[in-house]
């Protein structure tokens, strides 16, 4: 029996995408080959999450149907054999999901001829973990994830403990997980630490200053001033040994141990985000130019464009972040709309996670191990503090 199996593909800008699930159909004992591509929105989503599931085209035998005005449709949303929803003519559905996990849904088709078809896809419903219990009083923000393995999450705070002569109260904390109390390691302003992948500095920024904190030795070394530095942090090439940063129509790498910019790539248009890959031989960069945004990523030896992604929505991200597989990079929120984006490099699909019940979503991180993103948000009411999300394997 032939079956018509198709990748996910990207079909609106706004990051709604395809996807293609077995169906079945046996009348009259004969095997039709049968097929739908689906629209799923969001890709992922938090418990509460309202999804909409539409089917966009069917596949059945040799024919290709987008037109389903004699069409009916109806939705079982846990797949226990009762449909929730009556035959409908529309063929798209919406539903919330208050209970976490996988969800496989049915939808049954009716066609103008009145042979009945079924098809299943999943919905995936994540728990939102908690990572920092914020009774300080103040917002928690700007978290990264190190990079060796020992679950150390940093991020910045406003301290009652800070030098008198600072020009800013906020330090970098530390925090285990999971369950790790707080721990304030810096006396001085600072703010967005970025973590080298050995674990042992922390690079942060004072101002238009950029310093690095040795855990070792307890102290921090000035690196460079640069009032053209566009990112809000640079990145760590992974080892260790150079920053990535953006100016003006150019991609700046700073060689740490001699204090020097030893590579300069002009760009023709100025970036305001850049992140290192796993590897050192990829830089991912982005502009926020509202509808214009788009994210490439730029060959380091080659020194030229290797991949485009417009975005096609006022993007608003503050951080780029690679996963360490090289699978997933996080280009982060889009105008406080509370939905993640991620990009799937193997297949160059967006996909869209929802966080739920949560506000003033920002800044995304990757865990070491590429199996849970960390961000700030806050619940109603609260200070901001430090949330986690977990991808499925399978996603």
């Amino acid at each position: 029996m032939h079956k018509f199996i198709t990748k996910g593909t990207l079909v609106f800008v706004t990051c709604v995408f395809l996807f293609s699930c077995r169906g079945f159909f046996i009348p009259n004992d004969e095997e039709i080959a049968f097929d739908i591509k689906y629209v799923i929105f969001p890709d992922l989503g938090t418990k509460g999450t309202e999804f909409i599931i539409k089917v966009d085209t069917l596949f059945i035998k040799n024919d290709i149907i987008m037109n389903f005005d004699r069409y009916k449709f109806r939705w079982d949303y846990n797949s226990d054999g009762k449909f929730d929803t009556e035959w409908m003519e529309g063929a798209y559905t919406n539903h919330i999901f208050n209970t976490i996990g996988k969800h496989r849904i049915t939808v049954e088709v009716r066609t103008a001829g009145q042979d009945e078809f079924k098809d299943t896809c999943l919905i995936y419903v994540q728990p939102l973990i908690r990572i920092t219990d914020n009774t300080t009083g103040y917002d928690q923000g700007s978290a990264d994830w190190a990079l060796d393995g020992s679950n150390r999450i940093a991020y910045d705070s406003p301290s009652d403990s800070v030098l008198n002569n600072q020009s800013c109260d906020h330090v970098i904390w530390i925090v285990d997980y999971p369950n790790g109390k707080p721990k304030q390691v810096s006396m001085n302003c600072a703010y967005f630490p970025e973590w080298s992948p050995d674990g042992r500095y922390i690079l942060f920024r004072r101002g238009q200053e950029f310093w690095l904190a040795d855990l070792i030795f307890n102290k921090e070394s000035f690196l460079f001033r640069n009032d053209g530095i566009i990112p809000f942090i640079p990145s760590w090439s992974y080892n260790n040994k150079m920053l990535t940063y953006t100016t003006l129509n150019s991609i700046e790498i700073y060689y740490i141990s001699t204090g020097n910019v030893i590579t300069t790539i002009p760009t023709d248009i100025t970036y305001n985000l850049a992140s290192w890959a796993p590897g050192d031989d990829l830089i991912a960069v982005a502009t926020r130019n509202n509808e214009l945004s788009v994210i490439d990523i730029i060959d380091v030896e080659e020194e030229k464009l290797t991949t485009s992604y417009p975005l096609g929505f006022n993007y608003t991200g503050a951080k780029l972040d690679w996963s360490s597989n090289r699978k997933w990079l996080s280009i982060g929120f889009a105008n406080g709309d509370n939905n993640l984006y991620i990009i799937d490099l193997d297949s160059g699909n967006f996909k869209q996670i929802h966080i739920n019940g949560l506000e003033n979503t920002w800044y995304a991180s990757w865990s070491h191990d590429s199996k849970m993103l960390i961000f700030e948000a806050r619940v109603p009411g609260e200070n901001i503090s430090i949330w986690g999300i977990e991808i499925p394997d399978e996603f």
